[in-house]
């Protein structure tokens, strides 16, 4: 009897990462909104959260997406953020100092509408009122 094969990473599921608390990934994003030096140097946090792709290639910074695509609708074009296979999300908005940060276990294409998307939604609605 062979062994089985172990469940490998691919382009879809690289089934690796940090785990964290969403309260310590909330404190995390929040040093990319200050850039205090806390988490890495100012200058670094700040290349971090800048655009580093070409006009008409998807915005993307040092591990994070950027732009409005990365928060949820209405969140601004500063917007910086990540999200996960396991169905997990986290975003932050400089235009209104929001952190979100949603983790579950849930893969992201379990459902047609993600409870992250529905929870990231509400977050960004009540951020701009």
């Amino acid at each position: 009897m062979g062994l089985e094969q172990p469940l490998l990473a691919d382009a879809r599921r690289p089934l690796g990462g940090t785990h964290a608390s969403a309260p310590d990934i909330g404190r995390f994003l929040a040093e990319f909104l200050g850039a205090r030096g806390k988490a890495v140097k100012p200058e670094t946090a700040r290349q971090m959260v800048a655009n580093h792709n070409p006009a008409g290639v998807r915005p993307r910074g040092l591990g994070f997406d950027i732009g409005e695509a990365a928060g949820s609708p209405g969140c601004s074009g500063r917007t910086f953020g990540h999200t996960g296979s396991t169905g997990t999300l986290c975003w932050a908005d400089p235009a209104t100092e929001t952190v979100c940060v949603v983790l579950t276990s849930l893969p992201r294409g379990a459902a047609e509408r993600h409870p992250r998307e529905l929870a990231a939604e509400r977050v960004a609605a009540a951020a701009r009122r």
